[in-house]
């Protein structure tokens, strides 16, 4: 469907292989930490003892603030995705939590900084979650006179809805209340139905550890190689494109 050669294809296969590589290490290294800490006893009585250790926790639930329907707030910035544009979706601060919020780091501005300055905004459209915060943010203030698109849950807060309200995008609505569940709406609107490229920044994974993972995932570090091979490759995908609208 992408119409891509060998040599970017086996590109695209080492960084899956260095992936996958280190994220065998990192399951070996649990695995051996948690042989550690389980000594004899038996796994039930390990996760038991856990379980008695949390009994004195106590969780609240609180109504939920989302009592604003997105597709009345938000109605005058609702837009259809372009079809002759490759989306580009940028996901660096919308899938946090409490625990984990994404902290901007210089090479990851830089590396952002270059992909927007390789494309035209022509040729390609940005695609960013709904809280605009982290390196989506960064790209709102930087990318500018590229079409951005925000996907929101269909149910916000009013600080949600007022923050959304501000910024230059236009709005996709999730069939999801949560945050959380908008990656979804990527799936079937984007990822399922179009040629597309995934832009994963590294503080996205609180799960992730180890630098050289998180580099791997997010073309960083020792991959920047890869990124340049990428916006090669992205350039010469565009091109093909324009030739091709031009012929017909």
């Amino acid at each position: 469907m992408l119409d891509l050669s060998f040599e970017e294809m086996k590109k695209m296969h080492d960084v899956e292989a260095a992936i996958c590589h280190t994220a065998m290490q990192e399951f070996h290294e649990k695995m051996a930490d948690f042989k550690k800490a389980l000594g004899i006893q038996s796994v039930a009585t390990y996760y038991n003892e856990r379980i008695d250790e949390q009994k004195h926790h106590v969780i609240t639930l609180t109504p939920t603030s989302r009592n604003i329907e997105a597709s009345v707030s938000l109605a005058s910035k609702i837009k259809p995705l372009p079809l002759h544009k490759i989306p580009i979706v940028i996901v660096g601060g919308s899938f946090n939590n409490v625990n984990h919020q994404t902290e901007l780091r210089e090479d990851e501005c830089h590396l952002l900084d270059e992909l927007i300055d390789s494309v035209k905004k022509e040729d390609v459209f940005f695609v960013i979650g709904s809280s605009m915060s982290g390196y989506e943010k960064y790209l709102l203030d930087h990318a500018i006179g590229f079409e951005v698109y925000s996907f929101v849950p269909k149910m916000l807060t009013e600080k949600e809805a007022e923050r959304i309200k501000k910024e230059d995008v236009g709005v996709r609505i999730s069939i999801e209340s949560s945050p959380l569940g908008v990656y979804k709406s990527f799936a079937f609107e984007i990822f399922k139905r179009r040629p597309s490229l995934l832009w994963l920044m590294k503080a996205c994974h609180p799960w992730l550890k180890k630098p050289v993972h998180l580099k791997a995932m997010s073309l960083s570090g020792s991959q920047v190689m890869v990124f340049k091979e990428f916006v090669r490759c992205l350039r010469e995908r565009l091109l093909i494109n324009h030739v091709s609208r031009v012929k017909e």
